[in-house]
């Protein structure tokens, strides 16, 4: 049994040669390991565990500091074990603890006896048609939809082939209101070049976002990402002050027409905390909860969620404050 540090293109072809029997996010997309590292300046990693010259596993990360994590900023790590291997994935987070002094993985099952479980992802399964997947929702969801009207708002999307200005203003539009809702959250905001680098650069997958005007004036966006037959929405942002024409609704239901045309199978709505408001929102949409693990090495004090809750502090301190250290904290926020 060798375990072998690889470049990504070779990860990339050796991804076909394993079957993990379970739903593929993007987090295993290698792309994103390398974008994180262009972004943040933590060096992108990727290993192949091999079992007489043929794969039974492999894994991408970042390396923060001393810290082997699998994948960084992201929900679901870089991680690929076939159905067929000889050892079991505790065995093989060992092999990685003798080579990191701390490791990190995030995925849904347990590779350590350290984990964190308080997170869960709102999946969709996904009707072949938009019509159909209307059919599906509760009434009284469908009234929430409809109450955000049409004519109110105005849809432009985010695409990778949109021209360089287009994509650059329609981004700069999202951030605009990500930041505001960021900050009324009590959280520190990555910086708007993650964003624009991030629709520049993420191949192996799809992307799109919605930024949603109302007077010409952006009030609420998204950006999704796919891979496979999966796709994302990993930031939403909306404004609190409309909140009682219910834009969020109108927003997520544009944000799944278009996942259903470019015909994924699962939506995911991203994480949140188990029975907080946010997690009750998404499952009035007919979701599932996908659990999800995060391993990791170490004492109790060594957990690295472990993060003073500051919210009511950076709430009060004043916006050019927490729009230059914002991403300079975020970074670290992972």
């Amino acid at each position: 049994m060798i375990l072998r540090e690889i470049s990504a293109s070779e990860y990339e072809s050796l991804t076909p040669q394993i079957n993990t029997g379970t739903v593929l996010t993007h987090g295993c997309n290698p792309a994103l390991n390398i974008l994180i590292e262009n972004i943040f300046d933590f060096p992108a990693s990727f290993f192949s565990l091999e079992d007489d010259g043929n794969p039974i596993a492999l894994i991408g990360g970042n390396r923060i500091r001393n810290r082997m994590v699998s994948t960084p900023h992201f929900s679901y790590g870089n991680i690929r074990i076939s159905l067929t291997s000889p050892i079991s994935g505790e065995a093989i987070f060992k092999m990685f603890v003798q080579k990191f002094s701390a490791v990190e993985w995030r995925d849904f099952k347990e590779f350590s006896n350290r984990i964190l479980t308080y997170k869960v992802s709102s999946w969709l399964a996904l009707e072949p048609e938009i019509s159909s997947q209307w059919n599906v929702f509760p009434a009284d969801l469908k009234r929430k939809i409809n109450k955000a009207g049409t004519d109110e708002f105005q849809a432009a999307y985010i695409r990778q082939s949109n021209d360089s200005l287009t994509q650059k203003k329609l981004i700069g539009d999202f951030f605009r209101v990500y930041r505001k809702n960021l900050k009324r959250l009590g959280s520190p905001h990555l910086p708007e070049r993650f964003f624009q680098m991030l629709v520049q650069r993420y191949q192996g997958g799809q992307l799109y976002g919605i930024v949603l005007y109302r007077n010409q004036q952006p009030v609420a966006g998204a950006i999704n990402l796919g891979y496979g037959n999966f796709v994302e929405n990993n930031w939403f942002a909306s404004d609190w002050e409309l909140r009682s024409q219910y834009i969020s609704y109108r927003l997520n239901w544009l944000l799944i027409q278009e996942a259903i045309i470019q015909h994924f199978g699962i939506y995911s709505f991203g994480r949140s905390t188990k029975d907080s408001g946010v997690h009750r929102y998404k499952k009035q949409w007919n979701t599932y909860d996908v659990p999800l693990v995060w391993s990791y090495t170490g004492s109790t004090n060594a957990n690295p969620r472990r993060i003073p809750d500051l919210s009511g502090i950076w709430k009060s301190l004043p916006d050019w404050v927490t729009n230059f250290a914002g991403p300079i904290l975020a970074k670290y926020l992972y």
